[in-house]
């Protein structure tokens, strides 16, 4: 589940770019860079939610909406978490 947090980690540090602050991510990170889902997403947007996050970036998935005041950014593949953390 932090396979993506991780993958988000290096992009940030290879571009030198920060991260958001008030994001958080989870989700899968496949051996070709797809983004995959990983269980219990409700809960886990609770979560981030509860503890302040405004953005969760997450696998894209049918069914989820944006859900206790976290806006919700779904990715496919590690390149295109590239383009929307650090420009």
């Amino acid at each position: 589940a932090a396979d993506l947090a991780v993958a988000a980690a290096l992009v940030s540090a290879a571009r030198g770019a920060p991260l958001p602050a008030d994001a958080a991510y989870f989700g899968e990170v496949g051996l070709l860079g797809e983004v995959r889902p990983v269980g219990a997403a409700d809960a886990r947007l609770r979560e981030a939610a509860g503890h302040g996050f405004k953005r969760a970036f997450l696998p894209r998935t049918e069914g989820l909406q944006r859900r206790d005041g976290l806006e919700l950014i779904e990715i496919e593949t590690v390149d295109e978490l590239a383009e929307r953390v650090a420009g």
